[in-house]
């Protein structure tokens, strides 16, 4: 039986067979290479084996080759790790299905039903080598009924080439693909691809959304500030288009050059009635060459920062100025006086008009990016929204915070939306529309919100922390969700200005100290601003 299927085997692999069954070398070099094979000359059957094969002018039908045309190459079947020992005897009713992949991913299937048994007594080895190859010729159009191994290829593969024509004896079912499973270039939707290539990985939603920009814990500089106030309802650092950084350290007003480093001292505000005054307030200009000043009197100064001269003093409110707001060549200010004046420095009247709404002392001026609203808030709790045509009564009076509200912020990537933070006994920041008289979020900090900012290069809001936490927290709007606690400040992170460029943020506080922290990634450049420059100067210095 040895000899006969492995001259079988052979006989399978001459040129014309390979050829006719569209085989290749790479898929039947497996059959013909065995431990038997390997010197056949001083295998002293070799010359009887090779007298058994048919002779080339013999009529037995191993010359038929049947048309294959109508074959189903797709069948396949499942290899086993483990070989499988060869049955002593075969079967009476086996049926197998053995397939050789070539390159082109067809395949030859060999069924057998029926396998005669063989006896060396009743028949010559020539006559079984016959009849083993008509049989297999014959055996290609029946349907399989079972699933047995052939035993020409089982006792192959016992002979050095274990684990590569061994199956498993209940094959899986095919699997079925849907039409969109396979995504290549040879497949569309609406066909199934025929192709055994992998399907493409499905993106994250890591990589699906925006990427993640990367917040450091530690401040990239730190400034001793003496002698700043701390005082939750002042604001006493700005930071200019120019790149300039203005400090109000007691009386006197400091200039930082960010590009320089150089701190030079632009203010000092008088002594009146043998009382020396302080600054409770300061705002730059949009053009980032004028400052205004509010003092402890209740004056407002306008100084030319670039001549380092006061231009004007104008007066209206009886107590200090602690919170000064500019729009265009307009200029608001809110007083502990309850009031808030509008502001023309080009013209010689100290105001233009007043708007009373707040009880108590107004801590929170911003206006709109459009310039068609401003919000204001009080100690008495309130928020008010007013419009510039209206200086009667405001558009809208917020009571939803428990605590003074100090922190406003609008959004500049959603026209009408501003957000507000609430002292120590309300903790929260809530979003407002200015066609809702309702707020529609509400987010609950955990500590006093001292002032808030929202970015210009991404949808992301900055809020500074007082009692009792001290921190800084930086959120992803529209979800809020918190993507990084900034901590350094000792003290209650009462003041907060941002570069012009979008990327950092300074935050002061009561323990004397400026800290410079790098927040945000670059806003991509347009051709109206690409000559932007940088931020960061080459060398620090003190604020003294």
């Amino acid at each position: 039986m040895d000899e006969v299927d492995i001259l079988f085997a052979r006989r399978l692999c001459s040129p014309r067979r390979k050829r006719r069954l569209s085989l290749d070398d790479s898929c039947l070099s497996d059959l013909v290479s065995s431990p038997s094979s390997t010197n056949t000359s001083s295998d002293p059957q070799f010359h009887f084996r090779k007298s058994l094969s048919p002779k080339k002018n013999q009529t037995s039908g191993d010359r038929y080759i049947p048309l294959r045309s109508d074959v189903d190459f797709s069948t396949h079947f499942s290899l086993l790790n483990e070989a499988k020992t060869l049955p002593s005897s075969p079967p009476s009713t086996p049926t197998t299905i053995v397939t050789a992949t070539t390159n082109n991913q067809q395949s030859i299937q060999v069924q057998s039903q029926g396998f005669p048994t063989q006896s060396t007594e009743t028949t010559t080895r020539g006559e079984d080598q016959t009849q083993v190859y008509n049989y297999l010729l014959r055996s290609r159009f029946q349907v399989p009924t079972a699933s047995t191994p052939s035993p020409v290829l089982t006792e192959m593969s016992s002979e050095g080439r274990r684990g590569l024509f061994q199956y498993n004896s209940s094959p899986p079912p095919p699997t079925t693909r849907s039409p969109t499973s396979i995504i290549s270039p040879l497949s569309s939707p609406t066909r199934t691809s025929n192709l055994s290539s992998p399907p493409l990985r499905r993106r994250s939603s890591a990589t699906s959304t925006t990427k993640v920009h990367k917040i450091s814990s530690v401040p990239y500089k730190i400034l001793d500030a003496p002698n700043i106030n701390d005082d939750f309802y002042l604001n006493l650092i700005d930071w200019s288009s120019n790149n300039i950084l203005a400090v109000a350290l007691g009386s006197s007003v400091f200039l930082w050059n960010a590009y320089t480093g150089k701190v030079t001292k632009t203010y000092q505000a008088p002594v009146v009635r043998g009382v020396q005054e302080y600054v409770s307030g300061l705002c730059w200009a949009e053009q980032g060459n004028q400052l205004a000043i509010g003092t402890s009197f209740g004056t407002v100064d306008i100084i030319d920062t670039n001549l380092c001269k006061r231009l004007r003093s104008m007066t209206g409110h009886t107590q200090r100025v602690g919170t000064l707001c500019w729009n265009d060549s307009s200029l608001c200010s809110g007083s502990r006086d309850r009031s808030i004046l509008i502001r023309d420095p080009r013209s010689n009247r100290p105001f233009e008009a007043t708007l009373s709404g707040h009880k108590q002392e107004i801590c929170g001026l911003r206006w709109s990016p459009d310039g068609k609203y401003l919000a204001s808030g009080g100690n008495d709790n309130k928020l008010l929204l007013w419009s510039p045509s209206d200086h009667t009564r405001p558009i809208y009076r917020y009571a939803e915070h428990t605590a003074a509200v100090k922190a406003i912020a609008w959004s500049p990537h959603e026209s009408g939306i501003f957000v507000s933070g609430g002292g120590t006994a309300d903790r929260t920041l809530r979003f407002w529309n200015v066609n809702q008289s309702n707020s529609f979020k509400v987010v609950d900090t955990g500590s006093q919100v001292c002032n808030v900012g929202w970015s210009s290069n991404v949808n992301e809001i900055v809020s500074t922390h007082g009692y009792s936490q001290n921190q800084i927290n930086i959120w992803k709007y529209p979800s809020m969700r918190r993507t990084a606690t900034l901590t350094g400040h000792t003290t209650r992170v009462l003041y907060l200005g941002m570069s012009p460029d979008g990327q950092n943020i300074v935050t002061g506080a009561g323990d004397e100290t400026l800290r410079f922290w790098h927040v945000w990634p670059h806003k991509k450049l347009s051709d109206e601003n690409k000559d932007t420059k940088g931020l960061l100067p080459s060398s620090g210095s003190q604020i003294r």
